[in-house]
C-alpha cells in the first residue's frame, strides 16, 4: 500500500522494490503535452489583464504547465515525473485553498465545486485505463487537464476583488 501512495506523490524512490518502468510513446503523449499547456491560458491572461497582482496562483499555473509538458514530452519514470506530480498537487491544493478562502461569489463557487466533483471520475478513469493498457486513458487525462484549467480560470476570476 505504501508504494502506491509514494508513487502517487512522486516519491517512488522511497520504495524498497523498484516499480515497473513506464514509458509512453509520443503518439499517445502528444495529446497530453497539448492539454498540459492549457494551464498557461488562465495564468497568462490573469497576469496580462490584472497586473500588478499579489497572487502567486497564476504563476503556479504557468509553472505547472511547463513542468507537466516537460514530463509528457518523454514520459518515463524519473525526476521529471516526480517533479510533475509534486508541482501539480501543490498547485491543485493551493487552488482549492484560494477558492475556499477568497472566492465568495456563487457564480464562481458553483462551477468550481461542480467541476471539482467531476475530477475524481476522470482521474480514476485514466488510472484504470493505464493499468489495463487501454488507450482511452488519453481521453480521460486530456479532459482532466482541460477541466483543471477551467477550474483555474474560475478561481482566478473569482478571487480578483479579494
Amino acid at each position: 500500500m505504501f508504494y502506491i501512495i509514494a508513487d502517487e506523490f512522486g516519491c517512488d524512490w522511497l520504495c524498497a522494490t523498484p516499480l515497473k518502468k513506464i514509458e509512453r510513446e509520443w503518439d499517445q503523449t502528444k495529446w497530453i503535452v497539448v492539454s498540459s499547456t492549457f494551464f498557461i491560458i488562465p495564468g497568462a491572461y490573469y497576469l496580462y489583464a490584472y497586473t500588478p497582482t499579489t497572487s502567486i496562483f497564476p504563476y503556479m499555473l504557468i509553472v505547472t504547465s511547463l513542468v507537466s509538458a516537460n514530463y509528457w514530452r518523454n514520459a518515463t519514470r524519473g525526476w521529471r515525473r516526480n517533479l510533475d506530480l509534486i508541482v501539480a498537487k501543490t498547485t491543485f491544493s493551493t487552488g482549492v485553498y484560494i477558492s475556499a478562502k477568497y472566492v465568495q461569489s456563487w457564480s464562481h463557487l458553483i462551477p468550481i465545486v461542480t467541476l471539482l466533483c467531476i475530477l475524481p471520475f476522470l482521474y480514476n478513469g485514466s488510472t484504470k485505463c493505464v493499468n489495463t493498457d487501454n488507450p482511452a486513458w488519453i481521453k480521460y487525462h486530456f479532459a482532466f487537464h482541460a477541466l483543471c484549467s477551467i477550474i483555474g480560470a474560475f478561481i482566478l476570476r473569482g478571487s480578483i476583488n479579494n
